[in-house]
């Protein structure tokens, strides 16, 4: 407990594993509340922002609303080093966004590959990506604007990643 009168509480919450999945602070009504941080099962962090009343907070205000494409981006395939993917074979994924929810932004490919949620491993890699011809293959990072619309990336901003793929 952080403050006996008002009925606020640290919270932490595990994985079956015994790493943190969660951390952060709860109001007497059980609504998230302040800074949180959430974790993948492996002990990677997946994000760490601002909750308020149990809303995940975006911007400080409609008029300072977050350029997403020039936040910090990484994208992990799980292979191993030096591997190029090949087609047909799926791949894990996850993406990290600094300061960003996993759930106000999008993953996608350019057709014909497929990417789909990863059901065998979703606390580590919640995405799987299967390439489907050989070439070039974008994963492409969408965000919504200040009006909720989503915003594609192209090839000059870093919401892009361009991947190898081979036969």
């Amino acid at each position: 407990m952080i403050d006996k009168e008002k009925q606020i509480y640290h919270c932490t919450t595990y994985y079956k594993n015994g790493v943190v999945e969660s951390e952060g602070t709860l109001l007497e009504d059980g609504r998230k509340d302040g800074a949180w941080k959430e974790y993948f099962s492996d002990g990677v962090l997946k994000w760490d922002g601002f909750i308020s009343k149990g809303y995940i907070v975006i911007a400080e205000s409609e008029e300072k609303m977050r350029d997403f494409i020039r936040l910090p981006m990484r994208l992990e395939i799980k292979k191993t080093q030096g591997e190029l993917l090949k087609v047909g074979k799926a791949y894990k994924i996850r993406t990290i966004v600094k300061g960003v929810h996993p759930s106000l932004y999008n993953v996608l490919v350019n057709s014909p590959n497929k990417i789909e949620e990863n059901e065998e491993d979703p606390d580590r890699y919640p995405l799987v990506v299967t390439p489907k011809e050989a070439g070039k293959m974008y994963i492409i990072f969408v965000f919504p604007d200040k009006d909720g619309r989503l915003v594609l990336g192209h090839e000059d901003t870093n919401v892009v990643s361009i991947v190898d793929v081979v036969e």
